[in-house]
């Protein structure tokens, strides 16, 4: 077959390697493609215990897992496994048996009962060496069934795929059995998660020893091969990924739920793959994001979102004169973040958030006091322009103002969550964000609170933010920060405060 040849952006040829089929893939990769020798290398230093890579759909991710998993079988250790998990025993099983080929095609006879002990049934996938003791296992995201087990190596296959509840129950589970074998290793492997508080993104924003990943940038032209190129470092070597590629590019463009798979399976970039009717889009919201904020410039306006028992209440303050946002958000200390995180299957994003200054906690309390909460935001943003508010709880917000002590005179807004002020406020909040004047600094309590709101729209178009299940949205979803945020960024919007299109003087956060 001869190779093809495509151009790079900048003029020079990329060689085409072998057909795309399984067959291809398999010839293709008899030879590590470069981002695979340059990870399998990598991942290869004793310094490395834990590794992520993140790489689109279907260029050699599960090849090279699987040979991961025959290599370490194959290798003069003795008694330890290598676990292979993923969602569901079904996909963990798609990197075991493309291990169990390899062996074969190594020279070993996986049937062989005198050197081999091998099940392939519905309980149970395995492989083991009889003379040294080596195996290989599927597992599903099942942390009952990894407690007490002892391997060296951990192939983690699309993390981001892992039920909520157990995701990091499973991780803890394989980083105590990994910690019982020295030199033992854990690897991550998928696209990217959709939000930021998944453990397999905060590997690859560094948690991990050693970390790869192939992206599209959220600014980068999505349909350009350049684009392509950089979340498919695959392309240019198997044609049928290059073909489908292109197929789903043309689909993509005239489609909007092939654009949302698009986006999050070809580009990688760390998006939902199904099309949500979101409160902001986190390529949007991206722009609105900076490490350097402009400075508390003229009155602020304070949006306000009380939380009824156990939920959150979140104060957002917005200077429309500079457009600096900030937010902050308060709990009750019963029960304690862990098992809050656990109860709303976010894991430790709480605790995270905490840590972060993001999150404050009110101890010995179910629910927060909020006179406490609204004294510690005049304590660290000064006394506000005007107050907004919901109606929900109005009289418990009055009474924790005066137990801030506010001036008198202070304007109070109380607006309405449903089609008559919610949409409103939605509509002049998507406006600021699209014309940028929102300055916000990289917040996980933000940032999640904006991967969970969802909208509801009415028959004339209006969107306003879901309540409980509606529009997508989780019962245990925690939007009430991008409430506060919307309340305040509308009201200032509202009143006609000037606003500036570029920040003033930068200052450090």
């Amino acid at each position: 077959m001869p190779a093809t040849r495509d151009p790079r952006p900048d003029g020079t040829a990329r060689r085409a390697g072998h057909g795309g089929t399984e067959v291809g893939v398999k010839r293709a990769q008899k030879k590590n493609l470069p981002w695979q020798w340059r990870f399998v290398r990598s991942i290869g230093r004793k310094d490395v215990t834990t590794a992520a890579l993140s790489v689109a759909r279907s260029n050699g991710k599960s090849y090279l897992a699987g040979r991961l998993a025959r290599d370490y079988l194959l290798s003069d250790r003795r008694d330890t496994e290598c676990v292979i998990v993923a969602a569901s025993r079904e996909q963990a099983d798609v990197i075991y048996r493309y291990a169990v080929r390899m062996v074969r095609d190594a020279g070993h006879n996986p049937t062989d009962r005198r050197r081999w002990q091998f099940r392939d049934d519905p309980n149970v996938s395995m492989l083991r060496s009889k003379e040294t003791g080596q195996a290989i296992r599927a597992l599903s995201c099942d942390p009952r069934r990894a407690h007490g087990r002892v391997f060296g190596l951990a192939l983690l296959d699309e993390p981001a795929q892992w039920p909520p509840g157990t995701r990091d129950k499973m991780l803890a589970a394989i980083d105590t059995g990994a910690g019982k074998v020295a030199g033992s290793k854990i690897v991550a492997l998928g696209t990217r998660p959709a939000g930021g508080g998944h453990w397999f993104q905060r590997w690859l924003d560094g948690g991990a020893d050693y970390a790869q990943c192939h992206a599209a940038r959220r600014d980068d032209p999505p349909f350009w091969l350049k684009t392509i190129r950089k979340a498919n470092p695959s392309f240019d070597h198997l044609p049928a990924l290059r073909a489908d590629v292109l197929r789903q590019r043309d689909r993509a463009r005239v489609d909007d739920e092939a654009r949302a798979r698009w986006d999050a399976l070809v580009l990688n970039l760390g998006v939902s793959d199904t099309s949500e009717a979101v409160l902001i889009d986190p390529e949007a919201w991206s722009r609105c994001e900076a490490d350097t904020l402009p400075e508390r410039a003229g009155p602020y306006v304070l949006g306000l979102d009380i939380g009824s028992g156990g939920a959150m209440t979140a104060g957002a303050a917005y200077w429309p004169a500079s457009g600096r946002l900030e937010a902050l958000a308060v709990v009750g200390g019963i029960p304690d973040l862990r098992e809050r995180g656990k109860r709303d299957n976010v894991g430790g994003l709480y605790e995270t958030m905490a840590r972060r200054g993001e999150l404050l906690v009110h101890a010995g309390l179910r629910v927060p006091d909020y006179g406490q909460f609204i004294g510690e935001l005049l304590a660290r943003w000064g006394v506000p322009s005007v107050i907004v508010s919901d109606r929900y709880k109005e009289a418990e917000l009055r009474d924790a103002l005066d137990a801030g002590r506010m001036r008198r005179g202070l304007p109070l807004v109380i607006r309405g969550m449903g089609w008559k002020d919610g949409a409103e406020d939605v509509r002049r909040f998507r406006r600021a964000v699209a014309l940028e004047r929102i300055a916000a600094p990289r917040s996980l309590l933000i940032r999640s609170a904006l991967s969970e709101a969802r909208t509801v729209t009415d028959v004339a178009g209006n969107a306003k933010l879901a309540k409980v299940t509606q529009g997508g949205r989780r019962a245990l979803a925690r939007d009430d920060v991008a409430a506060a945020a919307i309340l305040a960024v509308a009201e200032a919007d509202r009143r006609g405060v000037p606003a500036v299109d570029r920040p003033l003087r930068l200052v450090a956060v």
